[in-house]
């Protein structure tokens, strides 16, 4: 399932994508199925269970941390949608990547590529390039599109082949600034020096160390938790965000509750902050309190 603070910025980006197809698509209703010539070499293509789409108008936005881009073919609103919550190249699943299918503007709903049945999404996306300079995008796609509308039990459609290439996109991304960890442990604020960022397939760690005196912090994020949003912080890895913090005399201690709020996830680095409390070994100690925690870092 899409987090759902994701989903809300995608559904706001793509208002913004319609109102701009609106402004570009062809007036020519006899251009419906007809192969424009791309502009420059401006072009997006799918195959819909073995049969060509292609857009006569093109739109794309890189804004609130997400990708959004959208291929129109003629002037009834039907659309191929693409929406990845990252502003860097890269290949996406369908676990986090939202595609979509409108066969026009009034159609009461759309297909998409999460399985009504299983729970499970399918496709992939790749952002093979983003030109900063000429403002422009491109990449593959596929999935397959499951009606939305369960109760209809419509066949779902195969989208192979899908390509976009040198699509314009408004917005800019982001310069990510600064690089940081900090966190205030037991009232004392601290600003770690050393920063380190590493990765599994289940998760993410982020955390920060000093030295002497030594004191080290530090957040593990399951990799399904990898978008922007506010995640619970509590003790299992496998449950949700796990917080650990050593300093002086404090030695791995694990959290027990707080919270962790992903800002942004952009060009490659990832901003957040967290707070949490966390105790000993099998309960042991006095309860740790880690607060003011902020990080702004590059993935690995």
């Amino acid at each position: 399932m899409k987090n759902i603070k994701f989903l809300s910025s995608l559904f706001s980006l793509i208002a913004v994508l319609l109102v701009t197809s609106c402004q570009n698509e062809a007036l020519d209703s006899d251009l419906l199925n007809v192969t424009p010539p791309p502009v420059g070499n401006q072009s997006f293509t799918v195959d819909m269970d073995g049969q060509p789409f292609v857009a006569t108008s093109t739109s794309a936005v890189i804004s609130q941390g997400l990708i959004v881009i959208s291929g129109v073919r003629g002037n009834n609103g039907e659309t191929v949608g693409i929406a990845i919550p990252s502003t860097t190249v890269g290949t996406y699943s369908g676990d986090v990547a939202f595609l979509s299918y409108e066969s026009s503007s009034v159609a009461e709903y759309t297909y998409n590529n999460d399985n009504p049945t299983t729970g499970q999404s399918s496709g992939t996306v790749t952002i093979t390039s983003i030109n900063t300079v000429n403002q422009t995008i491109s990449g593959t796609f596929s999935f397959i599109g499951y009606w939305g509308n369960q109760a209809e039990n419509r066949p779902s459609i195969q989208f192979t082949n899908g390509v976009f290439n040198n699509i314009p996109y408004t917005g800019t991304i982001p310069d990510p600034g600064e690089e940081y960890f900090r966190a205030t442990v037991n009232g004392t604020a601290k600003n770690y020096s050393n920063i380190v960022v590493g990765s599994t397939t289940e998760s993410v760690s982020i955390g920060g160390t000093i030295v002497s005196p030594m004191s080290n912090v530090q957040v593990i994020i399951p990799t399904e938790d990898l978008l922007p949003g506010t995640y619970p912080i509590g003790n299992d890895i496998l449950t949700g965000v796990v917080g650990k913090v050593s300093d002086g005399a404090i030695d791995n201690f694990t959290s027990v509750s707080g919270s962790l709020t992903i800002i942004s996830i952009t060009n490659g680095w990832i901003k957040g902050t967290f707070s949490f409390s966390a105790i000993g070994p099998s309960g042991s100690g006095q309860p740790v309190s880690v607060t003011n925690g902020s990080f702004n870092t590059e993935l690995p």
